[in-house]
C-alpha cells in the first residue's frame, strides 16, 4: 500500500516542481533599479537648458526655477505643505455633477453627494481642478499605492500580496520627504504602515481588511485630521478613507449607505478646505473604482476610472477649464506633479507625466508661464531618460531600436531648449517664441508619453529558461499519469522500462533544478539528458514498450469523453472561448450526458435477456428503464439548465446580466423586498433539502441505526450546522435591511463559528470513527422483534444482510437448530447487521455533508440553491454511471472508466460558474473570509483559506465525491438489467471490496490518477497558453488571471485527491477491525 502513496506523491510532486519553476519564470516582477534620486543630481542652475542667468525679465516672471534650500537639485516649490486625501475607491462619477439627475425622478445614490468639490469647481475654477484619473490594473489597493507614490507600473504578481504588504524599496516620494528631514503625518489604512514602516513622523493606523465595517477607520481619521491638519510641523499630510470602499463590497454603490458614505466624506473635505492657507495645496483621490457589485481588481472602465480634485485657496492655474468633459491623466502623473510642487526630486523609477495645468498660473505673462511648464516637463523627461538609460544597462528588457528613437527625441528637446533660452537672454519674446515653446512641449509630453507606453508593453520581464523547465516538469508529469491511468501500478512496477524511464526522468528533473539555479549551463545539461536517453533507447526492447499499452483499450464512451475532454482544453487557447467558458463547460457536460445515456438505453435493448425479444418484442421492464435513465437526463439537463442563473458575469459578456442571486441581499431589500424574500426562502428550502435527501438516504441503507457516534453526527449535530447556517442568514438580512440596527458582535460571530467547529469536528469524528453500522442478535420470538424497533423491509429490498465474515457462524446456528428441533433453547439466534452494504459510501456521504456545510456557509444565501443542484446532477451521474458499469463489460474490473473521471471533472469545472464565480480578480468572493470573524487577523492564513474554500468550493465537492463512483456501483444500478440473475457476491454490496483489499486500492488508485491528470492537462495546457500568448494583448486581462485559477485548481484537487484517498483506506480498516472483532 505503500507504493500507492508513493506514486500519488511522487506524480504530484513532479507537477509541483515545474508549476513552481514555470510561475517563476512567468510571474517576475519588473526589475527594480537600486538607485535613489538626490540632491546630488545636477540642480536647475546647474543644467544649461535651464539657467537663467542673464534673464531679469524671466527672474522677475518668478518662473526661473530657483533650487529649493533643502535640495539643490529640486526647483523650489509653490507650497510649503500638502495634503493627500485618499477616499478608497472613489469612482469619478461619485464625483462629477450629474445634471441628468435633474430630469430623472430619484437620483443614484452616489451621484451630487460631494457638492463641496463641484461647488467650489463652478465658483472658483482657477482655484479647483477635477481630473478623470485612470488606475493601471490590477486595481488592488497596495498596487495602487505603490504606483501613487514611485510612480512606476505595477506587476501582475503583486495582486496576491494585496493583504500581505511588504515594505517599498523602489524610490518614492515618502522616502524623499523623509531622507530631507521633512515630517510626514498618517492616518488610515494601515496598508500605508507595512509599505513605508518607521517613515511617518505621528501615525495612526487602523485595521483595514475587515470590509463589512464601514466605519472604524473613518472615524478613527475624523477624529485625528483637523487636530493633526492646524499644527505646523508637517510637510505632507496623509489621510486614507476606507468607509466607500468597504460600502461597495457590502452593498454595492446603488444603495442608501453610499449616499451616507458619501455625504460624510464631503463634510470632512467642506471643513478641510474652510481651514486651508495659500502654502497649502489638497489633493482629493481615489485609487481606483468599483464596479456595478463594488468589487474591484480589474481593468473594466468603472474600476480603472477613479478621481481626482486638487484645491488651493491661492490661485492654483490660469488656464481655463476644458470647455467638454474632464482631462484625463494617469495616477503615477501624481508623484512628478506633487514632488515639483513642494520642491524635492522626483523619485528616480518614476515614469509618470507633471499634470502641466497645475504649473500654469501666471495669467498676466503666458510665455512666462509656458516657459515654466516646458521647464518641469524638461526635469520630469530628464528623470525618466535618467531611468530609461540605467534600466537598459541592467536588462535587455526594452527595445533598443525604440530606446535610441525615444533618447533622440529627449537630446533634441534638450538642446533646442538650451538654445532657445540663449535666445531668450538677448531678445525679447515673441510669437515665434512662443510657438518654439509650445512645439517643445508637446515634444517634452510626446516623449513621456512614448516611454511610458513602451514599458508598459514589456514590464514584465519573462524568464523564458524557467518557463521552459516547467512545462517539460509538468509535461511528463501528465506522461507519467498517463501511464499508470492506462497499466496500472502493477504493471508500472514490474515494467524494467519505466523504472529505467523514471530514474531517467528523476535525474533530468534534478539537472534541470541544477540548470536554473545556474550550477550546470546549457550545454551540460543537454548532454547529460541526451546521453542517458540514448542508454535507455538502447537497453528497451519494442515489447517492453508495447506491453505498456496493451491495456490501452477504449470503449467508444470512454474515447468520446476524452475527446471532448481536449476539445475542452484546446478552447483554452482562444480569448473568446476563455470568455465563455461558462457556456462551453455545460455544453460538452451536457453532450457527455446525452451520449451516456444513449450508450446506456442502447446496451438495455442490446443485452437484454428476455424471450420476447427474440420476436422483435420488447418487456416493459426494459420499457421502464428507459424511463428511468430519460428521468435520469432529465434531471441532469433541469438542474444544468437552472444552474446558470447563479453564474457571475465577466466584463467581456455585455449580454450577460447580474443574477439577483448573486446581488447583495442589502441591494434587493432596498429596490425589491420581495426578491429579497423569494431568494430567502429558496436558500432555506435548499438546506432543508440537502439535509432532509442526506438523512433519509441513509436511513433507507440502514446507516441510521444504533448510536454510533458518526450516527449521532449525521443525525442531530450536522442538522443543527443547518440551523445555525440558515439562522445566521436571517442575521445577515436583518441587519442589511436595517442599516441603523446594532447588532451584537457576539452573536452575529457565535452562528458560523459553531459551524466551523461542527464541520472540522464531524471529519474528525470520521476519520476516528467512521463506521455507521448497527449489530443486533435477531430474537426467535417476532414479537420481541417487534421490540427492537427496527425497519422492516422485504428481503430484496433490505440492505442490512449477512456477510460472508458472519456466515461459518450463522451456519452452525442453523444446523444446530435443525437438529436440536424448534423447542430446542440451547440454539443461538443469528445476527443482522443494518448498513453492511453500503458501509463505504455511509461514511463519504457524511464526510460530504459536513464539507458542504462548509460550503453552505461560505458561497452564502445565494448561491444555496445551486449546491442543492449539485447534489441532483451528482446523483443522477452516479446512478447513470453505475448502471452503465453493470452493462458494459471491462476488460479491467480493476479500473474507473475515463467517462466517470471526466464526468466528475465538468460537474467541478461548470459548477465553478455556477457557484458565482469567473476567472478574472473582481470575481474573488472577499467577503468569504469575514464569516465568524471580524476582520482583525494575526495572519493571512485564516482568510486565504476562506476565501479560497468558496473560489474552489466546487472542486473540493467533486473531489471528494470521487470515491463514490466506486462504492455506487456496488449496490446501485441493478435496475438495469432487471432479468438478469445476480451474482451471489452481489448481494454483498460494498462489502465485496473488504474481502479483496488489493481490488479496493486498484479502484481507488485508479480513480485518483485519472482524475488528477485532467486538472493536469488542463494546467499545462494554460501554461503553454501563456507561454505562447505572452505579448498578446490579453495575456494579463484574460490568460494570465485563468492561468493562476487553475494553478490554485490544481493544488485544492490534489489534496483532496490525496485526503480522500487516505480517508478510504482508513474506513477500509476500521471495516477490517470490526469484522475480526465479530469473528471473534
Amino acid at each position: 500500500m505503500k507504493t500507492f502513496y508513493l506514486v500519488i506523491l511522487f506524480t504530484v510532486t513532479f507537477y509541483a516542481a515545474g508549476i513552481l519553476l514555470f510561475t517563476f519564470g512567468f510571474l517576475l516582477s519588473r526589475i527594480v533599479v537600486a538607485r535613489n534620486s538626490s540632491c546630488d543630481f545636477p540642480s536647475p542652475q546647474g543644467d544649461p537648458a535651464l539657467s537663467d542667468d542673464g534673464h531679469p525679465w524671466l527672474t522677475g516672471a518668478g518662473v526661473a526655477l530657483p533650487a529649493a534650500d533643502d535640495c539643490p537639485s529640486a526647483p523650489k516649490g509653490r507650497y510649503r505643505r500638502a495634503v493627500l486625501v485618499v477616499v478608497d475607491a472613489l469612482r469619478f462619477d461619485f464625483v462629477f455633477r450629474n445634471r441628468s439627475g435633474e430630469r430623472r425622478r430619484e437620483e443614484r445614490p452616489y451621484e451630487n453627494k460631494l457638492t463641496a468639490l463641484t461647488d467650489l469647481l463652478e465658483a472658483r475654477p482657477h482655484n479647483a481642478r477635477l481630473y478623470r484619473f485612470v488606475a493601471d490594473p490590477p486595481t488592488t489597493t497596495l498596487q495602487r499605492l505603490k504606483g501613487l507614490t514611485t510612480g512606476s507600473l505595477p506587476t501582475f504578481i503583486d495582486a496576491g500580496a494585496n493583504f500581505a504588504s511588504s515594505e517599498i524599496t523602489e524610490d518614492n516620494f515618502i522616502d524623499q520627504l523623509h531622507q530631507l528631514g521633512r515630517n510626514i503625518t498618517f492616518m488610515g489604512d494601515d496598508t500605508w504602515e507595512g509599505l513605508f514602516p518607521k517613515r511617518f513622523g505621528r501615525s495612526f493606523p487602523f485595521p483595514s481588511f475587515n470590509v463589512k465595517d464601514l466605519d472604524t477607520v473613518d472615524i478613527g481619521v475624523v477624529h485625528n485630521l483637523m487636530q493633526e491638519f492646524r499644527r505646523s510641523d508637517w510637510t505632507l499630510l496623509i489621510a486614507h478613507f476606507l468607509g466607500v470602499d468597504h460600502c461597495g463590497h457590502t452593498y454595492g454603490p446603488d444603495h442608501q449607505m453610499m449616499t451616507s458614505k458619501l455625504t460624510q466624506m464631503n463634510n470632512i473635505i467642506r471643513t478641510l478646505m474652510e481651514e486651508m492657507t495659500d502654502d497649502t495645496i489638497l489633493f482629493v483621490l481615489g485609487d481606483h473604482g468599483m464596479t456595478k457589485t463594488g468589487d474591484h481588481g480589474g481593468d473594466s472602465k468603472d474600476e480603472v476610472d477613479a478621481a481626482l480634485f486638487v484645491y488651493s485657496s491661492q490661485f492654483i492655474t490660469a488656464s481655463p477649464p476644458p470647455p467638454l468633459g474632464f482631462k484625463t491623466h494617469s495616477q503615477i502623473d501624481i508623484v512628478p506633479t506633487l514632488c515639483l510642487l513642494l520642491g524635492i526630486p522626483i523619485p528616480f523609477s518614476n515614469l509618470g507625466s507633471v499634470i502641466v495645468d497645475l504649473f500654469h498660473y501666471d495669467s498676466k505673462d503666458f510665455i512666462a508661464s509656458l516657459y515654466h511648464q516646458v521647464s518641469v516637463l524638461h526635469l520630469n523627461a530628464q528623470q525618466v531618460y535618467l531611468y530609461t538609460e540605467e534600466y537598459a544597462k541592467l536588462s535587455n528588457d526594452l527595445p533598443r531600436d525604440k530606446l535610441k528613437q525615444l533618447n533622440g527625441v529627449f537630446l533634441k528637446a534638450r538642446e533646442r531648449l538650451k538654445n532657445l533660452v540663449e535666445v531668450l537672454g538677448s531678445n525679447s519674446p515673441d510669437d515665434a517664441m512662443m510657438n518654439d515653446l509650445e512645439e517643445l512641449k508637446g515634444a517634452y509630453e510626446s516623449y513621456l508619453l512614448e516611454v511610458k507606453e513602451m514599458c508598459r508593453s514589456v514590464w514584465a520581464q519573462f524568464d523564458l529558461r524557467s518557463m521552459v523547465m516547467g512545462l517539460l516538469l509538468c509535461s511528463t508529469a501528465v506522461f507519467l499519469n498517463f501511464i499508470l491511468a492506462t497499466g496500472g501500478i502493477r504493471r508500472f512496477g514490474s515494467s524494467p522500462f519505466m523504472s529505467r524511464l523514471l530514474v531517467w526522468l528523476f535525474c533530468s528533473a534534478v539537472l534541470g533544478v541544477l540548470l536554473h539555479f545556474g550550477v550546470l549551463n546549457e550545454v551540460a545539461f543537454c548532454t547529460a539528458v541526451v546521453l542517458a536517453a540514448g542508454v535507455i533507447h538502447r537497453k528497451t526492447t519494442q515489447s517492453e514498450i508495447r506491453s505498456l499499452f496493451s491495456r490501452c483499450t477504449l470503449n467508444r464512451l470512454d474515447l468520446f469523453a476524452l475527446t471532448a475532454f481536449v476539445a475542452y482544453v484546446l478552447s483554452l487557447f482562444s480569448n473568446s472561448f476563455v470568455v465563455y467558458e461558462d457556456v462551453v463547460t455545460a455544453f460538452l457536460l451536457l453532450t457527455l450526458i446525452i451520449f451516456l445515456c444513449l450508450t446506456v438505453i442502447s446496451s438495455i435493448f442490446h443485452k437484454a435477456v428476455n424471450a420476447d425479444t427474440k420476436h422483435g418484442r420488447h418487456s416493459k421492464l426494459e420499457f421502464s428503464t428507459v424511463t428511468i435513465v430519460l428521468s435520469l437526463l432529465f434531471c441532469i439537463s433541469a438542474a444544468l439548465r437552472l444552474s446558470q442563473y447563479f453564474r457571475a458575469c465577466r466584463e467581456e459578456q455585455w449580454t450577460c446580466e447580474m443574477s439577483v442571486f448573486l446581488q447583495p441581499l442589502s441591494a434587493l431589500v432596498s429596490t425589491s423586498k420581495f426578491s429579497s424574500n423569494i431568494r430567502i426562502f429558496l436558500s432555506v428550502v435548499s438546506v432543508s433539502l440537502i439535509m432532509y435527501g442526506s438523512y433519509w438516504w441513509l436511513r433507507y441503507c440502514g446507516n441510521l441505526n444504533g448510536s454510533a457516534i458518526s450516527v449521532v453526527m449525521v443525525s442531530y449535530v450536522i442538522p443543527f450546522s443547518a440551523v445555525m447556517i440558515v439562522f445566521y442568514w436571517f442575521l445577515l438580512a436583518l441587519v442589511q435591511s436595517a442599516p441603523n440596527v446594532v447588532m451584537p458582535q457576539g452573536i452575529l460571530m457565535l452562528p458560523p463559528r459553531l459551524v466551523y467547529f461542527i464541520s472540522l469536528t464531524s471529519v474528525l469524528v470520521l476519520v476516528v470513527r467512521p463506521l455507521c453500522l448497527f449489530l443486533v442478535s435477531r430474537r426467535k420470538d417476532p414479537a420481541e422483534m417487534q421490540e427492537l424497533n427496527l425497519p422492516a423491509l422485504n428481503r430484496e429490498a433490505i440492505i442490512p444482510q449477512i456477510y460472508n465474515q458472519l456466515k461459518l457462524n450463522y451456519a452452525r446456528n442453523s444446523q444446530i437448530s435443525k437438529e436440536a428441533g424448534a423447542s430446542n433453547s440451547d440454539a443461538q439466534p443469528p445476527v443482522i447487521v443494518y448498513g453492511l452494504a453500503t458501509v463505504y459510501s455511509s461514511s463519504h456521504l457524511v464526510l460530504l455533508l459536513a464539507v458542504t456545510m462548509l460550503i453552505l456557509l461560505l458561497l452564502g444565501d445565494g448561491v444555496a440553491p445551486s449546491i442543492l443542484l449539485m447534489w441532483i446532477m451528482l446523483f443522477a451521474i452516479l446512478e447513470l454511471d453505475a448502471c452503465h458499469t453493470r452493462i458494459i463489460s471491462y476488460r479491467d474490473q480493476n479500473i474507473v472508466p475515463w467517462i466517470s473521471t471526466v464526468l466528475m471533472f465538468f460537474l467541478a469545472s461548470e459548477h465553478f460558474f455556477s457557484t458565482g464565480h469567473q476567472a478574472t480578480i473582481p470575481s474573488i468572493r472577499w467577503e468569504s473570509a469575514f464569516h465568524g470573524f471580524t476582520g482583525d487577523f494575526s495572519t493571512n492564513v485564516i482568510p486565504a483559506l476562506l476565501i479560497t474554500f468558496n473560489t474552489f468550493a466546487s472542486y473540493v465537492f467533486s473531489t471528494v465525491a470521487l470515491p463514490l463512483v466506486i462504492f455506487w456501483r456496488c449496490t446501485r444500478g441493478r435496475w438495469a438489467l432487471p432479468k438478469v440473475k445476480s451474482d451471489p457476491d452481489e448481494r454483498k454490496g460494498e462489502l465485496q471490496l473488504s474481502e479483496d483489499r488489493n481490488l479496493l486500492l486498484q479502484k481507488l488508485f485508479s480513480a485518483v490518477i485519472r482524475y488528477i491528470p485532467l486538472f493536469g492537462m488542463k494546467l499545462l495546457a494554460m501554461m503553454l497558453c501563456v507561454t505562447i500568448h505572452r505579448r498578446h494583448l490579453m495575456v494579463w486581462k484574460i490568460f494570465a488571471p485563468r492561468f493562476l485559477y487553475e494553478l490554485i485548481a490544481f493544488l485544492v484537487v490534489s489534496f483532496f485527491s490525496f485526503f480522500v484517498f487516505c480517508f478510504v483506506i482508513r474506513v477500509d480498516r476500521c471495516v477490517d477491525n470490526w469484522i475480526k472483532k465479530i469473528e471473534s
